[in-house]
């Protein structure tokens, strides 16, 4: 009897490590082997998953059909008007977008809303993932109150309005997701040197009013923002090392890598910035001097996220589409959009 109770002790504890061991080696799968290098994802073990140079317009629905299969989309959620084609033109150096009315720096997107189960048409890209576009425009075109040059990533599971937005145990109508701001020409004061990569943690409950934060007594979802507020991350201003003047005529390569986090062992998650193969420099937090935010493996139960080390950690559990803008009459120049993914860790 004792034999046999020492076997089923033995099994027992084997069957349960063998699924930790299993997630742990997952856990190490899905980081970059090695320093990651921008100017060539695959050395650590990324795959090219999505890639437009701009040179077929067949990639983009520019009439609305709403059907899968294209990378880009005009229709738009939350019940914004649809892109007018006229304002998107094919031209030997790219993509060019010139809205013609305020948008907030949302003109396409690979994803749109469809009457279907998922919520959506179109790509969205979950488990960690390298964001890389080749962009230009003319600073004296901006008018930051009209909006401005973008390139940014969305929670899908809000988008969609399919409820994977609402934590489990939180009241009817509360919801959780991310915004990851790649790139914004919104620094009005620094815009020679400097551009936007704030990353907000949205929550709460839209139909009321933020309890807390910044955002304390204001309509809608708190947020918990890169910019000292909520966190002790004050970096949402990327900067080349040594404040080295941009100039955003010329061609400049915007990244940001996207590395989640995991349990056993590593539970941070990240992101970081890159700007023309180079990592990005931004103020304050545990990264500093680099353009780096982190955030604790998200719990089970919802956190909430202000003060918190797990604020951001929903963007692990989200997927992003992403969304190319800019202001009203600000031509904005994009030669290529392309994501890397870790295979088998994209969610």
């Amino acid at each position: 009897m004792a034999a046999r109770i020492i076997a089923l002790a033995v099994a027992l504890v084997s069957s349960c490590v063998a699924p930790m061991r299993e997630a742990h080696a997952q856990s190490r799968a899905c980081i970059p082997k090695g320093p990651f290098d921008p100017s060539n994802p695959t050395s650590t073990g990324f795959s090219l998953v999505f890639s437009d140079d701009f040179t077929n317009p067949q990639t983009i629905d520019l009439n609305v059909t709403g059907n899968a299969g294209f990378k880009w989309y005009l229709t738009k959620f939350f019940g914004y008007e649809t892109e007018p084609a006229s304002t998107i033109a094919f031209t030997p150096d790219g993509l060019v977008l010139t809205p013609t009315s305020v948008t907030g720096s949302y003109n396409i997107a690979t994803a749109a809303p469809a009457n279907n189960a998922q919520g959506y048409v179109g790509s969205a890209f979950g488990g960690g993932a390298y964001f890389e576009a080749k962009i230009k425009f003319d600073p004296a075109t901006v008018s930051f109150s009209q909006g401005f040059p973008a390139f940014w990533g969305f929670s899908i599971e809000h988008a969609a309005n399919k409820g994977d937005d609402h934590p489990a145990g939180m009241p009817t109508g509360f919801q959780h997701f991310i915004e990851d701001d790649f790139f914004e020409f919104d620094i009005s004061w620094a815009s020679s040197i400097a551009y936007g990569t704030a990353i907000h943690d949205w929550y709460g409950i839209y139909a009321s009013t933020c309890q807390e934060g910044y955002r304390k007594g204001s309509p809608g979802f708190c947020d918990v923002t890169n910019n000292g507020l909520g966190t002790p991350y004050n970096n949402f201003v990327s900067t080349k090392q040594n404040n080295v003047t941009i100039d955003w005529t010329q061609w400049h390569i915007i990244g940001q890598l996207w590395v989640p986090g995991r349990p056993y062992k590593r539970p941070e998650g990240y992101v970081q910035n890159f700007i023309d193969g180079q990592p990005a420099y931004a103020g304050d937090g545990k990264f500093t001097p680099l353009s780096k935010t982190g955030w604790k493996d998200v719990a089970s139960a919802y956190i909430d996220p202000m003060n918190s080390p797990t604020a951001f950690s929903v963007l692990d559990s989200n997927h992003l589409m992403i969304i190319l803008g800019s202001g009203l009459g600000q031509p904005f120049t994009v030669g290529y959009v392309k994501v890397w993914q870790i295979p088998g860790c994209a969610k």
